[in-house]
């Protein structure tokens, strides 16, 4: 039997998605290590990916974060989670990225990071150690930007090792990040899907690194990028995904192997795609090849929940987040749909995210956890994430 065979026969209604690399990698030593922790995210075992997102497919756990201040008129494109920190991306006031983090009492600090004027349209992000990745568009052209947390001081962007990307390329709607390791030693590879289809057919652009060269190291943009680019067929990304994509992330395996998540809604459910990818950075004349392997089904959370009145933290009278949910719930639940991301917590285990489009009534935005076993350590307090 074969690893979707089972799957299917452990979940029968579940669905994820995933994308498998093999990009010309092997398993090396490394002469000189590996990346250090603020460098690099966690790697699994192998076929731990497919097992984890069919664990936690039927585990959502919704929370909320309520911000000091308004979130301004918005929608939401990105989130992340990592440790004490919540990280989302907003169009809001011309665009921004707002990092939400915890101190040693349990209360939750917010800091914004005004993308610019030009840039008005941040979209769907990922971490990678210390590191966050987020794309911003506007005015048909955009750029792939890296921002670092520094302890105390917070996330502060690495300019040099900007992305810029020309119009005939597509404005980069999306990320996902990771490093792997390959036949030369241990690289980065990221990948974006533009906002817009090409003549109706979507494309997954990857841009890496030289090998053995850490995010701290590097002092020049990734190399690329490389297209993937095909007709749609039956069961291609294109023809399954929507025509905006702000939900995808990479991760690997200890082995080599890299996996390409992506995260959609498809007639009012929450899906993740698996597709096998192959592509060799060391050729310029190899095109990448990716293969659909399976889909799984994400349970939503419990709708009724943001209907729950909250008077603690609603100041609007009668408490009306029911009549403000009843009347627009589908951009005020989270899903894949509005933003997402992935996190590998351990060798066998990752945790999935989502977030809302619109706010709650009390200036409240809700995003759910996908994690068989952990969600619980994420919830917040009085006015931070709950």
């Amino acid at each position: 039997m074969g690893v979707s065979e089972k799957i299917r026969k452990v979940a029968p209604a579940a669905g994820a998605v995933v994308f498998g690399y093999a990009l010309c990698s092997v398993p090396v030593t490394l002469a000189g290590g590996k990346f250090k922790e603020e460098d690099s995210n966690k790697k699994l075992k192998s076929g731990a990916v497919e097992k984890a997102l069919c664990r936690i497919s039927k585990s959502p756990v919704l929370r909320h974060i309520t911000p000091s201040s308004r979130w301004g008129d918005t929608h939401f494109q990105g989130i992340a989670l990592r440790e004490n920190r919540i990280i989302v991306t907003s169009s809001a006031d011309d665009g921004f990225i707002r990092f939400v983090e915890k101190d040693d009492n349990g209360n939750f600090h917010f800091k914004d990071q005004p993308v610019g004027n030009r840039y008005s349209h941040p979209g769907g992000i990922q971490t990678i150690g210390d590191w966050l990745v987020v794309p911003v568009e506007g005015n048909g052209t955009s750029e792939i930007r890296f921002y670092k947390h520094k302890k105390n001081k917070g996330f502060h962007q690495e300019k040099k090792l900007t992305i810029r990307r020309v119009k005939a390329l597509g404005e980069a709607g999306s990320v996902g990040i990771t490093n792997y390791t390959s036949q030369q030693g241990e690289r980065y590879l990221l990948a974006t899907i533009p906002a817009q289809k090409e003549k109706g057919e979507q494309e997954v652009h990857f841009y890496w690194t030289p090998e053995n060269k850490s995010l701290s190291e590097l002092n020049s943009p990734f190399e690329g990028p490389m297209k993937w680019k095909h007709g749609c067929q039956p069961n291609d990304l294109q023809c399954r995904w929507g025509d905006y994509v702000n939900s995808i992330s990479l991760v690997a395996g200890k082995a080599g192997g890299i996996y390409f998540i992506g995260m959609d809604e498809r007639d009012g459910n929450e899906y993740v795609d698996l597709f096998k990818i192959d592509i060799c950075v060391n050729d310029e004349q190899a095109e990448p090849k990716l293969k659909f392997l399976n889909t799984f089904m994400f349970k939503r959370p419990d709708r009724s929940k943001l209907r729950r009145c909250d008077r603690k933290n609603s100041k609007v009278p009668n408490c009306s987040i029911c009549k403000d949910a009843d009347r627009s719930i589908w951009k005020k639940e989270p899903s894949f749909r509005w933003g997402g991301s992935v996190l590998v917590t351990s060798p066998t285990s990752v945790q999935v995210f989502a977030c809302a489009h619109d706010t709650l009534v009390g200036n409240r935005l809700a995003f759910s956890i996908y994690d068989a076993g952990n969600a619980s350590h994420q919830s917040g307090r009085q006015s931070g994430a709950q």
